[in-house]
């Protein structure tokens, strides 16, 4: 199955890996708590955090440290992610934001904006964008470097959902060469996992495994770490792009028992996805359906709706070669509006493609012809704000579907070929035209 230009779960996961063995028995300090839980949350085991955060709340409540009980409350609000109503926590967070306390506290207010931007990435992109933007200017009022770099890399992956992908290369290959050189553990394994499954998307996958794997090594390295969901997850997506379905299928299963075995229930359902998706590689459409049904179901649950918007993609393709058309637009126009709501473009033109498709399937060719111009117009968009002729190729070639779609449509359906011919000469002729235009910018220069 060709990969579509998402990096859903990649980018706006609740970052997780799970615990190594049980924690041992906590500190009743407050102070003592906090520290410990902050160790673990800075390098991403937001599970093991999670009650010690509670704990330290709970402590501070005690004592009337109001300033230490919400920091630690907002910190257990991100351990619990997996199981929360993002839309619920990122009204709470905006609430906290405009009161007096948080806002006459540097340290209160990177904490909400950082946990903050973390579920608005999933809800809105704008929205997370201006999260981390005022998070990083915070960050440099207080000399965080490690934060100012982390926020740069949130940043870089908003870019690319925004659709800009030549600024999300610079700021998360930034963020990945700070992390290393800091050395920040948490953040190089989650740009290494970026870049890897960014790299895949666009046809490099060797690279994107490579990269994939380097962070599932460091995790392993990691004494608090152990068994790296997301990095499995999406290693998985990489082997089933590569064709390797029983490789992708056997590390799936790997995932979901680990899941189950620590109660990680915020992963089954990207983890159903995935496994749908080696279904679906292996042309089994028909088994593939009630497990991306059931995933999307999950997935709204806890307002995932990148997720719902990905399960829907697929579900709209299996739908499609099984025969059931009316499901299929169905997935597919749910998935138009949930790329729309939030702001994400890389996700859009894909949506709007199969969205089409399942038009024509049902002969609505006229439709059809607008949907697939919609969808080449968001194209146009995204090579424009790509700065790199290997970016606008990477980008025509990702989202070659779309244009191929409506070459078919004017070919095959309306039989005009005077348009079809323009269909792809538009798209060549775009990208021909910006790359010379990126010659001479570079000759003006020499």
């Amino acid at each position: 199955m060709k990969p579509v230009l998402t990096l859903c779960f990649c980018l706006v996961e609740v970052s997780f890996v799970a615990a190594f063995g049980a924690p041992k028995a906590p500190s009743k300090n407050p102070d003592e708590l906090l520290k410990e839980a902050d160790r673990l949350a800075w390098i991403k085991n937001w599970m093991r955090a999670e009650p010690l955060f509670r704990a330290a709340e709970a402590g501070y409540h005690k004592r009337g440290d109001r300033p230490n009980e919400l920091y630690a409350h907002i910190g257990r609000l991100r351990g619990e992610l997996q199981s929360l109503p993002l839309l619920v926590v990122s009204n709470e967070l905006g609430d906290d934001l405009e009161s007096p306390l948080v806002q006459g506290d540097p340290r209160l207010r990177l904490r909400c904006l950082t946990v903050k931007g973390d579920v608005d990435m999933d809800v809105d992109t704008d929205l997370a964008t201006d999260d981390w933007e005022q998070a990083r200017t915070v960050a440099e009022q207080l000399r965080g470097r490690q934060w100012v770099s982390r926020a740069n890399g949130e940043l870089g992956i908003l870019a690319f959902l925004r659709g800009d992908p030549s600024q999300a290369l610079r700021l998360v290959y930034g963020a990945l060469v700070s992390a290393k050189a800091s050395p920040d553990l948490g953040a190089e394994i989650r740009y290494l996992t970026v870049l890897g499954r960014g790299m895949a998307e666009v046809g490099n996958t060797e690279q994107g495994l490579r990269l994939v794997d380097q962070a599932i090594a460091l995790v392993a390295g990691e004494p608090d770490l152990k068994d790296p969901l997301l990095q499995w997850s999406n290693k998985a997506d990489v082997l089933e792009m590569m064709g390797r379905a029983s490789d992708a299928e056997k590390l799936i299963r790997t995932a979901f028992d680990v899941a189950q075995r620590d109660g990680a229930e915020g992963y089954d359902a990207a983890l159903s996805v995935s496994l749908a998706k080696v279904y679906m590689e292996r042309g089994d459409f028909k088994s593939a359906v009630p497990i991306l049904a059931n995933a999307k179901r999950r997935a709204k649950q806890v307002d995932g709706m990148r997720l719902v918007s990905e399960a829907d993609f697929a579900l709209s393709q299996c739908y499609e070669k099984i025969g059931s058309l009316n499901p299929a637009r169905d997935a597919s126009a749910e998935g138009v509006r949930i790329s729309q709501r939030l702001g994400d473009k890389s996700q859009l033109p894909p949506s709007l493609g199969q969205l089409a498709k399942t038009e024509v399937a049902m002969g609505h060719v006229a439709r059809a012809e607008h949907i697939y111009e919609r969808g080449e117009d968001v194209i146009a968009g995204l090579l424009v704000s790509s700065s790199s002729p290997s970016a606008k190729a990477s980008l025509v070639g990702t989202l070659s579907q779309v244009y191929l779609g409506h070459f078919s449509l004017e070919a095959y359906q309306r039989h005009n070929a005077a348009r079809a011919y323009t269909v792809i000469e538009e798209v060549r002729g775009k990208s021909t035209a910006d790359t010379l235009r990126d010659r001479a910018t570079i000759t003006a220069h020499r």
